[in-house]
């Protein structure tokens, strides 16, 4: 693609180019150009437009931005659908129900090849138990009692974010 790319823009390499912001800008456009423009048929017709796109060209760049404004009018009339919807349903969390999605959130495997089943009853009560472990033994009068609170829950943090690190480490 980036071959194709600097074959589409011989200016980016001009000697006479000096300014290194235009040829970086003239590279994004072009190599953007050029992913738009290889999206053809095997016979080397344009799946979308019916002619290439040129961003340089009032003619050639019209289908691209006509296409862009059809795409930003649905995307908004199906976000209001879907707004409309979910606020229909009521879905909303309350304070304590955000808490507990809060703390399931937190075991969120973002590896699409893999599915995912959680125990949310023992993910709550796992939580629970630690910080209620925690809570116990703190005087909240006390300012080290609290700093060695925040110690706790943030290398807690971290062993999640480690321990998920791993894992994903494998499972790549």
């Amino acid at each position: 693609m980036i071959l194709k790319a600097a074959q589409w823009q011989p200016y980016i390499y001009y000697s006479e180019n000096k300014s290194d912001d235009l040829k970086l800008l003239l590279s994004y456009i072009t190599i953007f150009e050029s992913s738009i423009n290889s999206f053809v048929t095997p016979n080397g017709v344009h799946k979308l437009y019916d002619s290439e796109i040129d961003f340089s060209i009032p003619k050639y760049r019209q289908p691209f931005f006509d296409t862009i404004y059809k795409l930003n009018d649905t995307g908004i009339i199906l976000l209001s659908i879907i707004k409309d919807t979910l606020e229909g349903e009521d879905i909303f969390y309350t304070k304590e129900k955000f808490i507990e999605e809060s703390k399931i959130a937190g075991h969120t495997n973002f590896n699409l090849k893999e599915t995912t089943n959680l125990d949310r009853d023992k993910i709550l009560k796992e939580s629970n138990q630690i910080l209620e472990d925690d809570i116990s033994n703190i005087d909240f009068t006390d300012l080290d009692s609290l700093k060695n609170l925040k110690l706790k829950l943030l290398k807690k943090i971290g062993e999640i974010v480690i321990s998920d690190i791993n894992k994903s480490k494998i499972n790549i």
